[in-house]
């Protein structure tokens, strides 16, 4: 969506330049089950499930106009005396989107020629949780319970641009690493 309103989309009369892509989390929120937590302690746990993650264009007024102080309560990046603090940092500048976005174009495309040669096999991937455990077509798909789902590996963003830089459209899994 994002690279479809930078190319498609204006405002007073400007182009759209991407600010950020972020992910709000939407699992449910359960602090309370079998924990007794102080005010403080339930705001900052309940801070710590909301902060959305994605990656953030590396300009100081877009930051700071996403998030005033900086605290890193909401957004993937945070603020120290130091500067940015890049180890809860994922910010990236706009060379890096553009290599975000063309990838993302190659990766339609690959997956619009798979669908018109009529490929729709089952190939669930997985993440930080099981995919399947919580599919809701899991009953009719016909992949099998004891299969083994390939897993995507976590990658810092500095590796994942360099992955997108490369040609490669192939999701990597820990066995391609």
């Amino acid at each position: 969506y994002l690279f479809t309103l930078k190319e498609n989309g204006q405002l007073f009369g400007e182009e759209l330049v991407p600010a950020g892509v972020l992910y709000m989390p939407s699992k449910r929120v359960s602090l309370l089950e079998g924990r007794e937590l102080s005010m403080a302690e339930l705001r900052q746990e309940l801070y710590k499930e909301l902060r959305q993650n994605g990656l953030l264009l590396a300009e100081g007024e877009v930051l700071t106009a996403m998030e005033k102080d900086g605290a890193g309560l909401f957004v993937p990046y945070k603020l120290s005396k130091k500067g940015i603090d890049s180890r809860v940092s994922s910010l990236a500048t706009l060379e890096e989107f553009g290599i975000l976005e063309r990838h993302i174009r190659r990766l339609l495309v690959k997956m619009g020629e798979s669908l018109h040669r009529g490929d729709v096999a089952v190939s669930p991937l997985s993440g930080t949780s099981e995919a399947c455990k919580y599919c809701d077509y899991m009953d009719v798909c016909g992949f099998p319970e004891d299969a083994s789902v390939p897993q995507i590996p976590k990658m810092k963003p500095d590796e994942a641009i360099s992955h997108m830089r490369g040609k490669n459209t192939q999701i990597p899994t820990q066995a391609d690493s």
